[in-house]
Formats: structure tokens, C-alpha cells, sequence
């Protein structure tokens, strides 16, 4: 078969053609429509990834938040267990104090219900005992005793100092009143005279008195000169000690 160069030619130019004819109606829109499709792809590629990169970044915004809520929720909780603690130790040792406070007063009042307590049987024991005294010593007492009483007072009265004369003295001194003398027994007139003759001799002048019996001074003297008195008698002794047991 011999070769036709101008049909090899003419094939030729029609392939040519042919494919000028299927590149330009065919194959440019289906690469263009591809174009199209892949950058729609890429498109979505990419927006599928934007979105990833958010939920991403959303994902460690929440994670993160968790995180810190759960640290602050842990640090509230040991605030607020700092806190009941706190006011528990507060109140425990506010409730301490107030028990010391209430043992403190209770105390005190018991020791001073039993200082009372005390006192008052120390006063009812030294009152037992000055009726006691008192009953024995009315029965001890006699005119013998209140005339030792009586030499006692003489002897006193010879030694009082000069200063203590010179205080009867003014007490006397402006008044006419007698001198009153009380004696639990009848003092005899030998005893009287020498009572007068003592008492002007610290007066230096002459004396009136008036004697009278008082049964309550159970023995002894009650000498009334103006404003000064002079007892020596055990109703005075018991008195005394009464007195000073009372202070006491």
C-alpha cells in the first residue's frame, strides 16, 4: 500500500483539528468546571479548617475557664473552711472565756458565801461566848470583886499624867453639875469619901457626888465628869471584847 502523503495530511490537519476542537469545547470548560469544584473543595477544606482552629481555640478557652473555676471553687472552699474555722476557734474561745468568767464569779460568790458563812458563825460563837462570859461573870462578880475594882480605879487615878489632869480639869471646868459615880453594889461611905478626896485632888478643888447603884455594870465604877467618863467595870471589859472581836 502505498503511502498518500496528502490524505497522511490531510489526517493529520483533522486531528489537529480534532483536538484544537475538543480542547477548546470540551476540555477547557471540564477543566474549568474542576478548577471550580476543587477551589470549592478548597474552600470548604479551608473553612472546615478555620472552624476547627476555633472550636480548637474554644475548646482550650473552655478548658482553660474550667480549669480556673475549679481552682477558684477549690480556693473558696478553702477560704470559706478557713473561715467557719476561724469562727469556730472564735466561738470556742469566746464560750471558754465566758466559763472562766462564770467559774471566776462562782467562785467568788462561794467564797464569799462561805466568808459570810464564817463571819456569821464567828459572830454567833463570840456571842455565845459574851452571854457565856457574861452569864459566868454575874455570877463571879460580888462587892469584894468590884472593891478590888474600886482600889484599882484609886491607884489609876493617882497615876494619871498631867496631861490627862489637865483634861478633867477643863472638863470641869464652867459646870456645877456634881460628878455622877455608878457602882453595881452600894459603895460604903469610907470607900466614897476616898473616891471624892482622889478626884479633888486631880481637880484641884472640892468635889460634890452624887453616888447611885447600876446592877447592869456587874462590878466596878462609872465615873461622869462634864464630858469625860471613866468606866472600870466588867459589863465595860465585856464590851470591849465584844467590840473588838466585832472589828475583826
Amino acid at each position: 500500500m502505498e503511502l498518500n502523503w496528502s490524505t497522511f495530511i490531510l489526517e493529520i490537519i483533522n486531528f489537529l483539528v480534532l483536538v484544537w476542537l475538543l480542547k477548546h469545547f470540551f476540555y477547557k470548560p471540564v477543566m474549568d468546571i474542576i478548577t471550580r469544584r476543587k477551589q470549592t473543595i478548597q474552600d470548604s477544606l479551608d473553612k472546615a479548617d478555620a472552624v476547627r482552629v476555633e472550636s480548637e481555640s474554644l475548646k482550650s478557652q473552655y478548658e482553660n475557664r474550667l480549669e480556673d473555676w475549679e481552682k477558684e471553687k477549690a480556693k473558696a472552699r478553702v477560704d470559706l473552711h478557713r473561715e467557719i474555722e476561724a469562727e469556730r476557734k472564735q466561738a470556742m474561745d469566746n464560750l471558754a472565756q465566758s466559763i472562766q468568767q462564770e467559774k471566776e464569779k462562782s467562785k467568788v460568790l462561794i467564797q464569799r458565801q462561805q466568808d459570810n458563812a464564817a463571819q456569821k458563825n464567828k459572830m454567833l460563837a463570840i456571842e455565845q461566848s459574851l452571854a457565856f462570859s457574861t452569864h459566868l461573870l454575874s455570877r463571879l462578880a460580888n462587892q469584894n470583886l468590884e472593891s478590888a475594882i474600886i482600889r484599882l480605879v484609886l491607884e489609876d487615878l493617882e497615876n494619871l499624867s498631867s496631861g490627862q489632869r489637865a483634861e478633867l480639869q477643863k472638863a470641869c471646868t464652867g459646870t456645877k453639875e456634881p460628878v455622877h459615880i455608878s457602882s453595881a453594889y452600894v459603895i460604903d461611905e469610907v470607900t466614897r469619901v476616898a473616891i471624892k478626896d482622889a478626884l479633888s485632888k486631880i481637880l484641884k478643888q472640892s468635889v460634890e457626888a452624887e453616888f447611885k447603884q447600876d446592877p447592869s455594870l456587874l462590878a466596878g465604877l462609872l465615873i461622869d465628869i462634864g464630858s469625860w467618863n471613866l468606866q472600870a467595870s466588867l459589863q465595860e471589859e465585856l464590851k470591849y471584847f465584844g467590840d473588838m472581836n466585832h472589828d475583826h
